[in-house]
């Protein structure tokens, strides 16, 4: 009875809200990692460029949008070095 007590007065709410939010940047963080291995072929990049941009936007809003940047540029090179949807992620944290 004791446990069950313990279990009800958790604050659950939060508990699943954390919980979204790490499976949100988990999911950031894999999509920055494909961006670094097969999102450097020249043509497939900049598409998949579009792709995560779309999916940065929907998981954080708004603010996802600015993963966008990445398309401008075309050699594939440059930006894959930071990790976009990571940094998105980061600074959303708090937002929610």
């Amino acid at each position: 009875m004791v446990i069950a007590e313990n279990l009800s007065a958790l604050p659950w709410g939060k508990i699943w809200r954390t919980a979204k939010k790490t499976l949100k940047l988990g999911i950031s963080m894999f999509l920055d990692f494909l961006d670094f291995t097969i999102g450097r072929l020249l043509g497939f990049g900049i598409l998949f460029d579009i792709g995560c941009a779309c999916i940065c936007a929907a998981l954080w809003g708004k603010r996802g949008w600015w993963a966008m940047w990445e398309v401008i540029d075309v050699t594939e090179n440059l930006v894959d070095w930071l990790p976009t949807c990571t940094i998105i992620a980061l600074r959303c944290w708090n937002d929610e």
